[in-house]
Order: C-alpha cells, then structure tokens, then sequence
C-alpha cells in the first residue's frame, strides 16, 4: 500500500482512471477486439505485441512480459515510486489526497502555490515577450540566435523588464504576498530591510519545467552587457539547480522512445536541437552532473551523449562528475564539436544530418578519457604512463560492476602497455579493489514447484468461489516463493473483505511493479482453460506432498541428530515423529 495513502483512495483514483484513455497519451493504441494493441514503450519492437484490457484495466506486453494497472505502468514509465503514481493520478483527477500530518499539508499546500505563482510568473514573461515595447530586445535576440516562433511558443520564452518592480508590483495586484514571491525565487529582499525588488531585469526568460510540465524555476540570460550572463532561480522547495534538466519535460518521451539521451550545456542548445527534430536532447543547468541528475536519465534512457565543444572538452575530461556515470552504471559516450563551434550555431549553419554525424562519432568515456590523458601525458615516458594510467584507475575504480571492472581494467592494460596484474595491485590500496565474482550458488527452485504456486494463483483469480478451499490447505504448507505468497495474501484480503478479488485491485493493494506481474500473467496468459476444479485439486495435492516429504526429511535428520548427540528421550521423541510423518507422506502416494 502506498506510504500514508488508504487503501479506499487508491481504489477511488484507480476508478476514476480509464487505462486505455490514460496509456494512449504516451502509446498510440487500436482496437482489437476487446483488447487496443500498441507498440510497447517499453522495449523496441516493430510488431505491435502491447495490449490493453479495459475490462480488466490492464496492460500486457507480450514480447516483454511488462504488465500491471495504471500505476504500474505510470511507475514504469516515468520511474516513479508507487505513492508519487498514485498522487500524480489522484492530482489528474482532481482527487484530493489530505496528508496525514499539518507539517506535510503546510508543505504540500506550500509547493501548490509555489507552482501557481511560477505558471502565473512564466505567463507574465511570455507577455512581456509579445506585447511589450521593451520585449523588443528579446525578440530581435531570438531572431538572431534564429530560434523560431514555434520554438519560442513551445518553451514558452518570456522576458523580463528593466523595471526594479514589474513583477512585484503585478504580484501584489494578483494576490500574491511579497514573502511568497520570495519563497519563489522572483524577488529579492532588499539588505536595508526596506522592501523587495525583482530577482530578474531586463532578461530573456527561459521557464523550465520538471519531467510532470510543471514550472518549477527560470533561467535567464541578460539583454546588455551585464553580469552574470546567465542567472537561475535561487534554490527553492521546488528548483535545485544540482537535480533539474532542462528540457527533460519536452524530450522524456523521445528519450523513453530511443532509450537514449542527448546532454547539451545551454537552454538555446537544446531548444534549437529541438527545432531541428532531435528532440531527446537536455541541458545541465551550468553545474557539473550529480547523482540526481543520473537517476532523472535513469528513469528513460539506457545510455547518454555528452555533447562538448573543443575548448571545454579538454576541461571536462579532468572534471571527475563525468565519473558519475560509471559509478551508476549508465553507459556515456562523449561527442566533441569542431573548433570554435557550438551546437546551437552548427544546426543554424550546417543542418542536422552534420550534427548527428558528430554525435556518431561519440566514443565511450573511458576511451575519451584516454585520449585526454595521452594528450596530457607523454605516455613515451615512464612517468606519462604512469600518471595516465593512475588518471584512468581512478575512473576505473568507480565501476560497481565486478565483470565490467575487470573489462576496463583489460582495456587499460591494453592500451597503456602496463601489466594488468599491476594495475589490479595498484587499485587495492586505495580502497579499490576488484572484487572477485562470488562462488556462492544462487538458490534454485524447482520449476514444478514455482508452476504450481503460479497455478493456484491463477486458479483463484479465474474462479474466486475456490478461494477459500486454498486457504484453508495452503495453510499447511504455505507457499516457498516470497513474490507468490505476497500476491496469495492480497488475494485472501481482499476476498475476506468482498468475497470476490478484482486484479486490478489486486495490483493497487500489492504496490509493487513485480507482484504486479504475477497477477497479470495469472489473468492473461491461461495456461489452464475449462476443469478448474481438477487443475486446482492436482497442484493442492502435489504441494502437500512435497510439504510432507520435507517434514518427514527434516525429522530424519533431527533424529539421527539426537541419536548422535546420545540424547535416548530426544532420540525417540524424534523417531516417533518421523514415522508419523513418513506414514503420511505413504498415504498420500
């Protein structure tokens, strides 16, 4: 169940959401029957093999195995925690969700208005733009950056006025107080105590929204000759400038589509990426990559492009945030523009297919980092390779992934001539250390064993009225797979409390995306159709045979245990038991 959320509103947003009409925003579907059919957005396919039941209000990729309800599938595509899924919905639908503490509905109510004022805000600066003498200035900048009116309208591009007090003053007008348009990040206290003035003058404005299109800052470049060139939104309960991608808003769906990124460095880059159809391209926002920043692209892509021109190339090599990625285990590949251009410029002069033939010249981080290195090095020496080699292992280091380790630190031996043995010694010291693969053997289930436990799943879901006979002698054995007993608990809730299970409701108690698959593999796939009654009756008796020959095994053994520990009471206690045990395991055969 979601954190904090009760079980009767999730079942209320789950209703109040068609799947079909929901999925079709990010997955065009056709009517098949009783079923709409798409490509999945999950994996590449080019036969359609997605489908959605709207009866059931499920979805089931056939190629992939993907499955679940609404929040699943929201979860797995924006990779979202269950109860964001469910707020995200409950908010689509006008749902209030009243948080359960006044601390959490101050802050919730706090970044509702923050958001408010920032739609109103970025509404403001599109005026300005448009119908202002002074926006003017910003317009004839666009023209000559030639970014379109198209482009313009979709980012939603404002300015902002020389005034000290344009937004303030219309803030007031609006409602809005002087400490909320603080809380903001538009206006600035004054040091004297006397008042407020506005955050951005005289600047074009560039709104940026979070991966849900709401407005969470701004990033502003100045109309004169000013400083800072750029300016952003001071941090805020909403904008932190170390986790936000701009464009991500305009782009997930490409990216999701390609599983791939694009990471360009300016708010004109990616907006003219954009207008040239490359539309799975953001922006960092002038800081280096963190974490947050790896696990946003995470939730869409399975790989990035670092785009960098020749003069910060050199420069960002060193800069150990592109180490980021290794260390989360997302593949970077790192593309270098020609001298003296910059991405905006080149799909301005030389068009698209120039720039992606730049972008198919990307090569992977650890070979952009040797190039780097041996051109910081001179690897003829002793000591050239010795630094270059101590540059790379400190990238290399990061690798979490043992097999992956081991590869690059071959490639580095390789490359540098240098002993892989030593290398491997070199890392240990430093906390480093390539560990070896485990020998411990995974746990095997007996491929019966996980069928049958699916099988009663699948009975129960099918036919609710058998319900209660596999409670009632399951309970001697129990199910061994933790992902089937959680599902067969669900099952048995939500029974005792309607005496009838919906999988659809099903899922939204489990809240887990893999839970969710084994129900949706019971009710789709029907490996059983017609006599459930037998089916049911052949899985119950091959478990509690199996529950009887482990019991009647482990009292063998404790026997022959107490026998050994020369314990006769214990001993006979135990033997006893064993041939109560065997004689059952016998009358079941």
């Amino acid at each position: 169940m979601a954190a904090f959320i009760p079980e009767e509103k999730i079942e209320q947003i789950r209703q109040a959401t068609d799947i079909v009409e929901f999925i079709s925003q990010y997955v065009p579907l056709k009517r098949d029957g009783k079923n709409f059919v798409g490509l999945c957005p999950f994996h590449k396919e080019k036969t359609p093999s997605f489908k959605v039941n709207p009866e059931r209000q499920f979805y089931k990729c056939f190629g992939c195995g993907e499955g679940g309800d609404v929040f699943t599938f929201l979860m797995r595509h924006d990779r979202l925690a269950y109860p964001e899924a469910v707020r995200l919905l409950a908010e689509r639908r006008s749902i209030e969700i009243a948080p359960v503490s006044t601390a959490e509905r101050k802050q919730t109510e706090q970044k509702a208005l923050l958001y408010t004022i920032n739609k109103w805000a970025a509404s403001v600066f599109r005026q300005f733009l448009l119908t202002s003498s002074e926006g003017k200035q910003g317009l004839d900048y666009l023209e000559k950056r030639h970014i379109s009116r198209e482009s313009s309208a979709q980012f939603k591009l404002g300015c902002s006025l020389p005034s000290w007090d344009s937004i303030l003053s219309l803030g007031r007008k609006e409602g809005y107080t002087e400490a909320q348009l603080e809380k903001a990040g538009l206006v600035i206290r004054r040091t004297d105590g006397t008042g407020y003035y506005d955050r951005f003058r005289n600047r074009l404005m560039f709104p940026i929204p979070d991966a849900q299109e709401r407005i969470i800052g701004f990033g502003a470049r100045t109309l004169a000759d000013e400083e800072p060139k750029y300016l952003n939104s001071p941090e805020t309960p909403l904008f932190s400038k170390g986790s936000v991608l701009y464009g991500i808003a305009a782009a997930k769906q490409a990216i999701q589509e390609r599983r791939r990124a694009l990471i360009m460095e300016g708010y004109t880059d990616v907006i003219m990426a954009h207008q040239h159809g490359i539309c799975w391209a953001v922006a960092v926002l002038g800081t280096a990559l963190g974490p947050q920043h790896v696990t946003t692209l995470r939730r869409y892509a399975d790989d990035v492009t670092l785009v960098f021109d020749a003069d910060t190339g050199g420069q960002k090599s060193s800069d150990r945030s592109l180490d980021i990625f290794v260390q989360e285990d997302l593949p970077a590949n790192i593309a270098i523009l020609p001298e003296g251009a910059d991405p905006c410029d080149l799909l301005v002069n030389e068009g698209p297919a120039r720039f992606q033939q730049i972008l198919g010249n990307a090569v992977d981080l650890l070979t952009f980092k040797l190039n780097v290195a041996r051109a910081a090095h001179d690897t003829r020496t002793v000591e050239g390779r010795t630094a270059a080699a101590r540059d790379l292992l400190a990238t290399v280091a990061r690798c979490p992934d043992v097999i992956k380790r081991d590869l690059l630190v071959k490639r580095v031996s390789e490359e540098l001539g240098i002993r892989e043995t030593v290398l491997r010694d070199s890392l240990r010291p430093s906390g480093g250390r390539l560990a070896e693969p485990s020998a411990a053997r995974p746990e095997v289930r007996s491929d019966a064993l996980a069928q049958a436990e699916r099988a009663l799943i699948e009975i129960m879901l099918h036919r609710n009225d058998l319900i209660p006979e596999v409670q009632s002698r399951v309970d001697r054995f129990g199910f061994s797979a933790p992902e089937t007993k959680a599902v067969a608990d669900g099952i048995f809730k939500l029974y005792a409390r309607a005496s009838q299970v919906e999988p659809a409701e099903l899922t939204a108690l489990l809240a887990d995306p893999s839970l969710a698959r084994v129900v949706v593999d019971a009710v789709t796939e029907e490996r059983h159709k017609g006599d459930y009654v037998s089916w049911l009756q052949q899985n119950l008796t091959f478990l509690e045979k199996r529950s009887l020959r482990l019991t009647t095994q482990a009292a063998r053994e404790s026997a022959l245990k107490a026998a050994k520990g020369g314990d006769p009471t214990e001993e006979a206690r135990l033997l006893a038991e064993f041939h109560r045990a065997h004689r059952a395991m016998k009358a079941k055969k």
